[in-house]
């Protein structure tokens, strides 16, 4: 597997499988399922290069959405916090979401939830919503506003609504699998 940023700043992707022209080794593409890590390597290399811009998901596998849905909540999540390996609080967010986050920044009828507990309707609903934001250049297109600290104290964003750094979308990692 590599990933990497092409000359217009999208971050590509590859997985490749050399088993069976480098010795006695099995095919894993013909031993496992590509379909199941291919989203969680997608959603590392985003993590990675940072980058927080939504594409169209038009034709995205529930899975790739939620990895997205992920990677930008916990990319969002760690500007706010000023933190870079801090890890969402799910459960705390499921319980007093309006404390974490402004309804200006989702919808009034899907709740923020750990993203491999959202349904398919709730997860396109919830990534159009945001890529419409940032297509029309509404401001940021997401800010947690707080964030929970160590102690489990809410602390304000360390950042401000109008910062260039929340202001950055998430691209669409295009990946493709090399069926050797």
């Amino acid at each position: 597997m590599s990933a990497w940023k092409n000359e217009k700043g999208e971050v590509l992707f590859r997985m490749h499988n050399d088993n069976e022209a480098l010795g006695d080794g099995d095919s894993f593409m013909k031993t496992k399922d590509w379909e199941d890590i291919e989203p969680v390597w997608q959603e590392y290399t985003q993590e990675q290069f940072s980058m927080l811009l939504l594409p169209d998901i038009m034709d995205t596998k529930l899975e790739e959405k939620k990895a997205m849905v992920r990677a930008f909540l916990t990319s969002h999540y760690r500007i706010c916090s000023g933190k870079d390996k801090a890890v969402v609080p799910w459960s705390a967010i499921v319980h007093s979401q309006d404390d974490f986050v402004a309804w200006t920044y989702l919808l009034a009828d899907v709740d923020l939830k750990e993203p491999s507990k959202l349904q398919n309707w709730d997860t396109t609903a919830l990534l159009q919503f945001w890529h419409a934001r940032q297509e029309r250049g509404e401001g940021p297109t997401f800010l947690f506003k707080a964030w929970k600290n160590t102690d489990g104290d809410m602390v304000p964003s360390v950042i401000s609504g109008n910062e260039k750094a929340t202001a950055g979308y998430y691209p669409k990692a295009t990946g493709f699998v090399d069926r050797r």
